[in-house]
């Protein structure tokens, strides 16, 4: 795989210093780091997620190049996220709603 040209000078001119627990190791990290996390977007490799969640945070750390890619693909997280609560929620909703009426079905009318 060919890396686009800014993505190699910024591999080239290695890493950000940090004090954080995302280590930074030298040029082949950074790029092995790379080659992962293109594999696991695209999804041509299975990942551990929250390992992919460590290198995609490293690299939005160490490697600015690819920052539009990393938070791209995490909002894409975060949409399928959403999509997963917001059915959730809709078909607690329309049970709720079903057990009531059963409810209200099975004591009879109400006395008016």
């Amino acid at each position: 795989m060919q890396l686009p040209a800014d993505i190699q000078s910024v591999v080239a001119a290695g890493t950000m210093a940090s004090t954080s627990v995302i280590k930074g190791g030298g040029q082949q990290d950074l790029l092995g780091e790379l080659r992962t996390f293109v594999a696991g977007a695209t999804r041509t490799v299975k990942t551990n997620p929250v390992e992919f969640a460590r290198t995609a945070l490293s690299l939005l750390k160490t490697l600015p190049a690819a920052r539009d890619a990393v938070l791209e693909y995490f909002c894409s997280v975060f949409d399928i996220a959403v999509d997963k609560y917001i059915t959730e929620v809709k078909v607690r909703s329309t049970l709720c709603r079903a057990m009531v009426n059963q409810v209200g079905l099975l004591a009879g009318p109400r006395p008016g």
